[in-house]
């Protein structure tokens, strides 16, 4: 009898923790799936509103780290939080707050840099 008890409990114990095993990635993945979509939306809604043009003298104000623009094929780029994760250090310092386009598209940087560059996009060089 006692033999029997302990062969139903471990079978609950096993069944119990298989379905944890099994479920908790689904619903797990579920709730990643509504928090991405949440955040992919209102990442639409942020890059949806209407971006400012900017002088290229009020771009220029911006070549310091607290404050690093840059300007790329005539869009304004604010690069500040990304200076401390910059691999070439602070050689963004270089040119900041003035014309970036030639330097951006020299072979040191990779194509994933070319993509992450939208991120920090700010607006419109005014002609």
């Amino acid at each position: 009898m006692e033999n029997i008890l302990m062969s139903i409990c471990v079978a609950i114990f096993l069944a119990v923790g298989l379905s944890v095993v099994v479920l908790y990635p689904a619903f797990s993945a579920r709730s990643e799936h509504k928090r991405l979509s949440k955040s992919t939306a209102e990442n639409a809604a942020v890059q949806t509103t209407e971006k400012r043009c900017y002088t290229a003298e009020e771009v220029s104000k911006h070549n310091s780290e607290k404050s690093v623009w840059l300007i790329i094929k005539d869009k304004i780029y604010d690069v500040t939080e990304y200076l401390n994760e910059h691999p070439g250090g602070e050689s963004m310092l270089n040119n900041a707050g003035g014309e970036n386009t030639k330097g951006f598209y020299g072979p040191q940087h990779p194509r994933w840099a070319y993509e992450r560059l939208e991120d920090f996009y700010i607006g419109d060089l005014k002609q």
